[in-house]
């Protein structure tokens, strides 16, 4: 063998034993890396190596086990089935496709939203999210009011701004005696945003007694619907009461809005950009249409 032959052979040996190195080096670090399991929905995971995990990731699509127990990990890794059942209160993807499940781990296809596809998965969506108290209620809304107000979280999405103005709205009627008889109060940023009715507020002794409400952040203006007349409309609000606070509830409005004991509005939000600005509530006569500020 040359000279040339051999130093040839000797660099190939050596660039092989570099990169086994290297690779021994990369399997090693992933190993230690991967040894303390990070607590995931609230359990304690093994303190074991996992072959499917990469360093605090696990593999996406897996299907493995812990102690006894099956877990089944979605496109991202997460962690969706457990003993062959889907997580209740779960989100979660596979195939590209996105899926929520209710309190009893029923599942739902949904869109970008959260919102369920399906008309009847929505319902059960709606009826499965945790009952919070009126004290529960006003403690997340007043925390995430004070997170945006005090620059903590910036407001970027039409679905925040229009969140922070529900909520800026319901803070605003409780401290002026009203209590929201509507069920569905939003106390998160991200929650979905509201298809109906923003706001149904009760004061025995307001003037008047029930208030409707539609939030609207800065600029926002109420918009023209198609079959149930413009937004805000009586027509608008009739279909849609029902929703809001029950029929036996939504009857009573309508008896007592014969007396005139009821009132609709727009509650103007963060006007001008002013994020600390006072609410200013505008009514709405039976068409929809804006008659004075109050």
């Amino acid at each position: 063998m040359s000279f040339g032959a051999a130093f040839l052979e000797t660099a190939k040996e050596m660039a092989k034993e570099a990169v086994d190195k290297a690779v021994e080096a990369v399997e090693e670090a992933t190993k230690e890396a991967a040894y303390e399991l990070p607590k995931r929905f609230g359990e304690e995971a093994a303190t074991e190596y996992l072959p499917e995990r990469i360093g605090e990731m696990f593999y996406p699509n897996a299907q493995f086990e812990m102690e006894g127990v099956a877990y089944e990990t979605d496109d991202f890794g997460n962690i969706f089935k457990v003993n062959g059942e889907v997580r209740p209160g779960t989100e979660y993807v596979l195939d590209g496709v996105e899926y929520q499940s209710d309190a009893y781990g029923q599942t739902f296809k949904v869109d970008g939203t959260g919102r369920a596809i399906e008309e009847n998965g929505q319902d059960a969506l709606e009826d499965a999210k945790p009952k919070l108290s009126p004290e529960e209620i006003s403690q997340k809304q007043n925390q995430a009011i004070e997170s945006v107000e005090s620059g903590e979280i910036v407001l970027e999405t039409n679905q925040e701004k229009g969140n922070y103005g529900e909520m800026k709205v319901d803070q605003d009627l409780r401290e002026k005696g009203y209590e929201r008889i509507s069920t569905d109060a939003v106390t998160d940023l991200k929650d979905p945003t509201h298809k109906g009715i923003d706001g149904v507020y009760y004061n025995p002794d307001g003037d008047p007694p029930y208030l409707i409400v539609d939030a609207k952040y800065d600029k926002a203006k109420l918009k023209d619907e198609i079959g149930d007349g413009r937004q805000m409309s009586q027509k608008w609000i009739d279909a849609r009461l029902d929703d809001a606070v029950g029929k036996d509830v939504a009857d009573e409005i309508r008896m007592a809005q014969l007396n005139g004991d009821v009132g609709c509005y727009v509650g103007k939000v963060a006007k001008g950009g002013d994020l600390t600005a006072e609410v200013i509530y505008q009514q709405v006569d039976e068409a929809g249409e804006i008659v004075k500020g109050v």
